[in-house]
């Protein structure tokens, strides 16, 4: 028989500069999603970037406030201001780590992997080479290559 009562706070009614005085990151950047008055975006996202930067996070708890700001930054389409600034200030946010970065470098290799694969295929089909040597020079399957073959007879 548990009863619970709570007030649900709008973060764009509450003054921005509130979020920049804790020494927190996770709160510092709810600072973007508040209240900025009649400081223009830009002055913002440089007060809320400068006190990151001077709570001195070093490593990986600072790339992921960093991150956690610019993806916040997108519900107020303030992610390009966030970028734009970013570049000038000394913040740097390791792009190869990135598990969502390497995911893409991987799969634009593979695919790009196979567009080459299946050029050098039709070469040697329209050269008149044995499917089955044409498999073993491209290190593929047989069947990956009678796929490519009847596919150009169409």
């Amino acid at each position: 028989m548990l009863q619970f009562k709570y007030q649900i706070i709008n973060l764009c009614d509450c003054d921005y500069r509130t979020f920049l005085q804790t020494d927190t990151p996770e709160e510092v950047i709810l600072a973007i999603l508040g209240n900025f008055g009649k400081d223009k975006p830009q002055i913002a996202v440089k007060n809320v970037l400068e006190k990151l930067d001077s709570l001195n996070t070093k490593g990986l708890k600072r790339e992921k406030s960093i991150k956690q700001l610019e993806i916040l930054s997108k519900l107020r389409n303030l992610q390009q201001e966030i970028i734009n600034q970013i570049k000038d200030m000394a913040f740097t946010y390791d792009l190869h780590s990135d598990i969502r970065f390497r995911q893409g470098v991987n799969l634009g290799i593979n695919q790009g992997e196979e567009k080459k694969a299946v050029a050098a295929i039709k070469n040697m089909l329209t050269s008149n080479f044995p499917l089955e040597q044409i498999a073993s020079i491209v290190d593929v399957s047989y069947d990956f290559v009678k796929k490519i073959a009847d596919s150009l007879k169409k």
